[in-house]
């Protein structure tokens, strides 16, 4: 907000666009997964896991079971400090 005189008395300006932006980090990539990623952020720790809608029910289960455990094996591998 900004005050501006214009000798007739006080007039009150709003610069509703004039804010300032917002940075927002990016998100460290820990790891590339065959069907997603592992990603960190300030806050928190991002598993994603996507695949083709084309595949029967088992072979869904089965990639998503290969990427959670893939992850929790090379979690286990770090240092139990390194999110604190």
């Amino acid at each position: 907000m900004q005050k501006t005189n214009n000798g007739q008395g006080e007039e009150i300006v709003f610069n509703r666009y004039n804010r300032k932006k917002k940075s927002k980090s990016r998100d460290k990539t820990l790891m590339e997964l065959e069907h997603g990623w592992l990603k960190e952020s300030p806050q928190r720790v991002k598993f994603f896991s996507s695949v083709k809608k084309s595949l029967d029910i088992a072979q869904i289960k089965n990639a998503f079971q290969h990427d959670m455990n893939f992850v929790q094996e090379k979690l286990d591998e770090l240092d139990p400090l390194y999110f604190l």
